[in-house]
């Protein structure tokens, strides 16, 4: 599922991942998101993404709301690192 929060931010649940892969499937995407190019004002345009990742792999973790606020630190953490990249939590 995808979905924008708000701003410039958006949410995407994805399950069936390992720990061990997360990291390599989202960064796979944001290589392809920063591969492609836009159109806007008669140019066209390149775009970074920024991701943080919050997850349960044994399932155990039932929050929501605690999985979410944890990938919102784990972005911000991300973008002083230096922005476009991935920054990754385990709960477990």
């Amino acid at each position: 599922m995808l979905g924008r929060l708000g701003g410039d931010e958006f949410l995407i649940v994805i399950s069936h991942v390992s720990a061990v892969n997360i990291e390599l499937a989202i960064n796979r995407f944001r290589e392809l998101l920063g591969a492609m190019t836009f159109p806007f004002g008669g140019q066209s345009v390149r775009i970074s993404a920024t991701f943080g990742v919050a997850g349960s792999e044994s399932g155990n973790i039932r929050d929501f709301d605690l999985l979410v606020r944890k990938a919102d630190e784990m972005l911000y953490q991300a973008k002083r690192a230096g922005r476009n990249r991935v920054s990754v939590a385990k709960l477990d």
